[in-house]
């Protein structure tokens, strides 16, 4: 996308107060079938490994950081729009405002603005913008959005080196929209707010094996 795409993107997730905060602590309809780090606290590299069984590969992981997407491979992440990657998605920004893509949420429209213009920057916003929103969302949906990224491209473009076979059959998830689902409704603690350790486990999963691969 053009710097105009970038910065209209960016300042929808800028802009205060134009989504109130609710209470969205509701369950996803889609729920893996073998749900791993219920908590987001456990040993996330053990219950993947333990979940995969035989499929786990011998490398370990090896994950690009969220950085390391945008800076560095931005031409897979500028390919996943937010709205494809996560159909139900939502973020929260630092101000407490919530920005949701559909009506599994609900929403309280903020006098004198208009949200639907929001949502739907949210929704054809890439991966790489979302992610260059730092400094505007809260950490957990950056994280979301990397872990999303290296479980695609294991599959999708083995070049990049990224070990992280968790979808498919045998896998912790079925699918990756599975995961993205996961993802998302692991995003909010039991009483709706962002959950911010599962953010921190996330990034510490991530921080602790770097990509590329050095599986020879």
């Amino acid at each position: 996308m053009d710097n105009t795409s970038t910065k209209s993107s960016s300042n929808a997730f800028g802009r205060r107060k134009f989504l109130k905060k609710t209470s969205i602590g509701v369950a996803l309809s889609t729920i893996p079938a073998k749900s791993i780090w219920a908590s987001g606290n456990g040993n996330l590299i053990g219950s993947i490994q333990a979940s995969a069984g035989s499929g786990w590969s011998p490398c370990g992981i090896a994950l690009y950081s969220h950085g390391g997407w945008k800076n560095h491979y931005s031409s897979y992440s500028d390919a996943v729009l937010f709205g494809d990657a996560f159909p139900s998605g939502f973020v929260v920004t630092k101000d407490g405002d919530t920005i949701g893509l559909d009506d599994k949420f609900v929403y309280e429209k903020a006098k004198g603005h208009n949200p639907e213009q929001y949502v739907d920057q949210l929704r054809n916003a890439t991966l790489t913008e979302v992610m260059g929103a730092e400094s505007l969302i809260v950490n957990v949906f950056v994280q979301i959005c990397a872990i999303y990224l290296n479980a695609k491209y294991h599959v999708e473009a083995p070049e990049l080196d990224i070990e992280f076979p968790v979808y498919g059959p045998g896998k912790p998830f079925e699918s990756l929209a599975a995961l993205a689902s996961w993802l998302l409704l692991n995003s909010l603690d039991i009483e709706g707010q962002p959950n911010t350790k599962f953010g921190k486990a996330l990034s510490e999963l991530i921080d602790n094996n770097h990509a590329p691969s050095t599986c020879s």
